[in-house]
């Protein structure tokens, strides 16, 4: 009991301080974006002391659906507007807060398509694309082979 009542507590504390917390950069409306803003919203009010005692590090997790593509690419691309919008608000709002050199941004996939059409869109493949943004990631590598498409 005593270990739910401190959840409850702990959640309480989280959204108060979420409330309170603002941020320097606007950001969209799509779920992604206010995902992100959500992210910046933390890390800012926890930059600013909110918690005491918090862990060395974080991890947040957000997600942007609706790339299964059967039909083909072209449904695809709003989604892909909303990430870029998306990262770039948080990258901008890091930046302008001192937080950029303190965040590692990691983009991850279940799977991937392949860039030919199959005559009703795209086929599953066999590997996705990857990236790491940060200030301290050192930009401009690729790993593994590239193919000439």
């Amino acid at each position: 009991a005593r270990q739910l009542q401190a959840a409850f507590e702990s959640s309480e504390n989280l959204g108060q301080r979420l409330s309170e917390s603002t941020t320097e950069t606007e950001f969209g409306t799509s779920g992604i974006e206010r995902q992100f803003e959500q992210v910046a919203k933390v890390i800012n009010a926890a930059r600013k002391g909110a918690w005491t005692g918090k862990p060395e590090r974080q991890a947040f997790f957000v997600q942007q659906g609706g790339f299964d593509a059967h039909g083909g690419p072209a449904g695809t691309q709003n989604g892909l507007a909303d990430i870029d919008n998306a990262l770039s608000s948080f990258t901008t709002e890091m930046i302008l807060t001192g937080a950029w050199d303190d965040v590692v941004v990691v983009s991850a996939s279940d799977f991937a398509r392949t860039l030919t059409d199959n005559g009703a869109g795209t086929d599953h493949g066999w590997g996705g694309n990857m990236f790491i943004a940060g200030g301290l990631v050192r930009g401009g590598q690729m790993f593994g082979p590239w193919d000439d498409v």
